[in-house]
């Protein structure tokens, strides 16, 4: 007997499937070409220069580590031997001096000081999740940034071993030299908070007068500010495998890029923080060698000339 619902099911098996498999098929495209992934090398990064100009505090980080390389570690290199020396093995980042050059701040989880020579290791915060310790000019207040829970910038005292928050979403930071305010990263008023990649801010330390100092579209982070004062050195990461180094005055005016980046290879590229010279005339910064088997310590003039590389 004829089956108006059965005719209907054969119909669409043999005429209406195929058809829909054929349209379907149209609209197939190839496989995406593999992400290559990114590629680890020895890394020396996020330099710190002394105030007596005499040392770098930097970390190493190195994947494949033996007894004939360099060990994972917070290092100092003395610039005039170009010895470099460990000063704590394993994950010790962030270095920053204090300002009589006796104690370095890192953070490894918590924010720690430790003398120059490894000893007296003392950790000062137990938030967790810290990061990017930086001494104020007087040496009575470290500010660090922090994720997850409290997320932003704070302030831990060291007289009192109290804190405070200095605002959401306003780090890495770095002190002006008068230690009344603060250089930050942060997103801009109209960027949408998924997509944005941050712009440079400086607000004084009560946190009252917040100005913004860069407006373009690339990811501006780990500002720094330079000990007379008048300049601010920066890195961005202009997408892909595209970089710059950018010094301003101190108010956001004269903003220029004194060496543009390019990588070949898909480096884990990302802690490129600069530092300044006690006379406020040189940057150094990390960057990739010439074959880029490696990410090493340079020295940059303020204008962008004298480019040198310090750690092989």
């Amino acid at each position: 007997m004829f089956n108006i619902k059965s005719y209907k099911f054969w119909i669409f098996i043999f005429l209406i499937l195929p058809m829909m498999v054929a349209i379907n098929s149209c609209n197939v495209t190839d496989p995406p070409i593999p992400d290559p992934g990114i590629i680890d090398v020895p890394t020396d990064e996020l330099p710190a220069w002394s105030q007596d100009g005499k040392y770098i505090a930097f970390n190493h980080f190195n994947p494949h580590a033996d007894e004939n390389t360099h060990p994972f570690g917070l290092y100092l290199l003395n610039l005039e031997t170009g010895e470099r020396t460990l000063i704590i093995e394993g994950i010790a980042r962030n270095p920053d001096w204090s300002p009589d050059c006796e104690w370095i701040a890192f953070n490894s989880g918590d924010i720690f000081k430790i003398r120059p020579d490894g000893s007296e290791l003392k950790r000062l915060t137990g938030q967790g999740m810290s990061f990017l310790p930086r001494w104020s000019p007087d040496g009575s207040t470290i500010s660090f940034g922090k994720s997850g829970t409290g997320s932003g910038l704070w302030f831990f005292h060291l007289s009192d071993s109290t804190y405070q928050r200095f605002g959401y979403g306003a780090s890495p930071a770095d002190w002006s030299p008068d230690g009344t305010h603060i250089v930050y990263s942060a997103l801009d008023q109209f960027e949408d908070p998924v997509s944005a990649r941050g712009q440079i801010w400086v607000a004084d330390s009560a946190n009252t007068v917040n100005t913004q100092l860069t407006t373009n579209k690339y990811r501006n982070r780990f500002a720094s500010w330079s000990p007379d004062g008048n300049w601010i050195a920066w890195p961005t990461h202009k997408g892909g495998r595209s970089f710059g180094l950018n010094i301003m005055q101190a108010d956001g005016s004269n903003q220029e890029e004194i060496l543009a980046i390019e990588l070949n290879k898909p480096l884990n590229y990302e802690n490129y923080a600069p530092s300044w010279s006690p006379d406020s005339k040189q940057i150094i910064f990390s960057k990739p060698n010439s074959d880029e088997s490696k990410i090493v310590l340079w020295t940059i003039n303020r204008d962008g000339s004298g480019l040198q590389q310090i750690t092989f």
